[in-house]
């Protein structure tokens, strides 16, 4: 069900932009439960969206191990460099746009992973699993603990 549906469903007769601002105000990337697109590039907290075309269809797969990561305790842990190695949105947006997972693969990157990853292994061992069994772009959501794969399909 979507927020949409939602809206017709409980008659609150809201317009999307009032749905954009409430959910802003529930917290960080909310408001991509609001659009009707599948995808969209999230800036500030992630209430700052731009639809995104031309991104090939994907399927995600999603593993939420049975424990908790505290986003205080990650963050609280990071250390910020003095130059980031990270590439660049555009770059993102390119490889999201080719549609090659070995593209993608390498364009991926969270800033709090590093530090999920040195603390919790079994972390590091589900993203082993997921390369094994050949999901080629794998990344710790946030800051954990799930963790999401793309694919091409799900065979």
């Amino acid at each position: 069900m979507c927020s949409s549906d939602l809206n017709k469903l409980l008659n609150l007769k809201l317009k999307k932009k009032e749905m954009l601002n409430i959910a802003s105000s529930v917290g960080s990337d909310v408001s991509f439960f609001i659009l009707e697109e599948s995808v969209a590039l999230g800036e500030a907290r992630g209430d700052k969206l731009t639809k995104l075309k031309k991104i090939p269809k994907f399927w995600f797969i999603v593993v939420c191990p049975k424990m908790e990561i505290s986003a205080k305790w990650a963050y609280s842990r990071y250390k910020l460099g003095l130059t980031k190695q990270n590439p660049g949105v555009r770059i993102c947006i390119r490889a999201l746009r080719s549609g090659n997972l070995g593209r993608i693969a390498p364009v991926l990157y969270n800033d709090l992973e590093t530090v999920i990853l040195a603390k919790h292994t079994e972390i590091k061992d589900i993203k082993n699993v997921l390369k094994n069994k050949g999901v080629r772009a794998t990344l710790t959501s946030g800051s954990g603990p799930c963790i999401f794969g793309i694919l091409h399909s799900i065979e």
